[in-house]
């Protein structure tokens, strides 16, 4: 046995120590069992070289993760010798292990967040049915948290979430639940509860540890929460509509003065009835051109040039005056208009960056998101070509955005569609990354050609050590595969400097400009110091 001086310092141990030694001596004896099992392979000669991850104990004690290529070599055709290459994957396999963790937990509060909460709840409510146990979800609001913000600042506002999340994580039993589904909403699930009773119990002790006051950077900030609460099985039997029905509660315990609890009923239809209103107005919205293509610069780090610009969709609505997607996308992606919409969407994109880049000057790129259901609906490339060839847009100029937390399957269909598009010349991105969990070879095997890191990373990274973390993570796994990455809502010039300084490639957010129509956003490229292209002059 003979081995070299990297693995003596990997090991922390002389080379006459190691030859001849015990194994389990070194290595994790899981491991060590396992890798025993590949090396009878190679002796009876059932594979040719083999490849595993395995951990070692080098002296100090503590975990190096290897990844570990071993082979045969023979002498007068029998075996001989193993050869073992042992690579250091300790940082890749931690970045891996804190995005596992972001996966599942809020980085702000460390609570559950949708992802996970949603995966616990379908297990306690399978429970429920079996036992034929009640359920309640309560879906919790911090009242005012707006004039909070306003009145001590943003880090004072985080601060305030943390403790919210950590009172509830305190008042509840080992056997409830707590998320955060973003801002200051939060969501308990209590399981096994009696009746009506034993909820207001919990909730009033809910509400008792969340309003004390809480004292920050000399201020004493009163709070107080509203609460909307659903029961399974009396009010719904699945988890999407207790927390639709605990939204319609929370919005009456709002309307009933704040700093209270409310039941579902099934008069509290008010929200659902919006959802059906503007379920109905998409229908038309388009015939009627009621929707508008807004968009977002996105400027090179290393020289602040604009590089591209996302498209964003506003709808105009006749009633409700200018609405953002989030109010509308949800319930577009259901309906039967959706895949219409969305190609109007692509096309109209690709119309106006064809204008911007007419002039044959370096030009622009130009995101557009795409949603799961267009992609996974097998039209999205030829809907793509067909915008391409109507437009004239180069191909190279385009970029399909698709959001991490859409999980495409890793199927022959996901890589043909991901195949074509960039047959086409056409650009890929993981949009929002950071906001679900995609490990290194899932990536890779997607082939992106960007990363979009979410605004839930990027703000405050300059000054949130776990943030900086996650982002100099994600920035090193998006080298290791020669991604380029944008970080997303940028809004402050300490984050964008913490981003340069660490390799990242290209900034979107407010610190730059604001999602605006195409007249403004020429103004705003003239001002940057980019000629516009041939889309008009600029507007007055």
């Amino acid at each position: 046995m003979r081995v070299n001086r990297a693995m003596c310092r990997l090991l922390g141990v002389p080379a006459d120590a190691l030859v001849g030694a015990v194994q389990d001596a070194f290595g994790d004896s899981g491991d060590n069992a396992i890798e025993r099992e590949y090396q009878q392979d190679l002796l009876a000669g059932r594979s040719d070289a083999v490849q595993y991850e395995r951990r070692y104990r080098p002296k100090d004690g503590h975990t190096v993760w290897a990844l570990v290529s071993a082979t045969l070599l023979p002498a007068n055709h029998e075996p001989q010798h193993f050869l073992i290459q042992v690579n250091d994957v300790t940082e890749r396999k931690r970045a891996e292990e804190e995005l596992a963790h972001l996966a599942h937990h809020d980085a702000l509060t460390g609570v559950a967040n949708r992802a996970m909460l949603s995966e616990q709840v379908e297990r306690e409510l399978a429970v429920a049915r079996r036992r034929g146990s009640r359920l309640a979800v309560v879906f919790i609001d911090l009242d005012y948290f707006k004039h909070i913000n306003d009145t001590y600042g943003h880090e004072t506002g985080d601060v305030v979430l943390k403790e919210l999340a950590s009172r509830l994580a305190h008042s509840v039993r080992a056997i409830d639940i707590v998320g955060r589904l973003g801002g200051d909403e939060f969501v308990v699930v209590l399981s096994e509860v009696s009746d009506a009773r034993d909820v207001i119990a919990l909730t009033d002790k809910l509400r008792r540890e969340c309003g004390r006051p809480l004292h920050v950077n000399g201020h004493e900030v009163r709070l107080a929460v509203s609460m909307g609460v659903s029961l399974f099985p009396d009010d719904a039997q699945d988890f999407r509509t207790l927390l639709r029905f605990a939204d319609s509660a929370l919005y009456q315990a709002k309307g009933e003065g704040r700093n209270n609890v409310q039941f579902y009923r099934p008069e509290l239809t008010a929200r659902m009835e919006m959802r059906v209103r503007l379920g109905a107005g998409l229908r038309t919205a388009l015939e009627r051109g009621e929707l508008e293509m807004f968009y977002q610069p996105i400027v090179t780090l290393a020289d602040g040039r604009p590089a591209a610009a996302e498209a964003l969709l506003r709808w105009h609505h006749p009633e409700l005056g200018l609405l953002l997607p989030d109010l509308f996308l949800p319930m577009l992606e259901e309906s039967s208009m959706g895949e219409e919409i969305g190609a109007w969407t692509i096309l109209e994109s690709c119309r106006q960056a064809a204008l911007w880049n007419a002039d044959g000057g370096p030009g622009l790129r130009m995101g557009v998101n795409v949603t799961p259901a267009q992609f996974k609906s097998g039209r999205l490339v030829p809907v793509v070509e067909a915008a391409l060839r109507a437009t004239g847009l180069d191909a190279g100029r385009l970029c399909v955005e698709i959001t991490e937390q859409s999980q495409l399957a890793d199927t022959e269909q996901t890589r043909a569609t991901l195949a074509a598009l960039k047959t086409l010349g056409v650009l890929v991105a993981i949009d929002d990354f950071g906001t679900g969990y995609s490990s290194l070879g899932y990536i890779s095997r997607l082939k992106p050609d960007e990363l979009k890191v979410d605004k839930s990373l990027v703000t405050d990274v300059d000054t949130d050590a776990e943030r900086a973390g996650l982002v100099v993570a994600a920035l090193a796994m998006a080298r290791s595969l020669r991604l380029l990455v944008v970080a997303e809502g940028v809004e402050t010039e300490a984050e964008q400097a913490f981003l340069l300084a660490h390799g990242c490639d290209m900034a979107q957010g407010f610190l730059h400009a604001r999602p605006i129509p195409a007249p403004q956003f020429e103004q705003w490229l003239v001002a940057a110091g980019r000629p516009k292209g041939a889309g008009g002059a600029p507007a007055h």
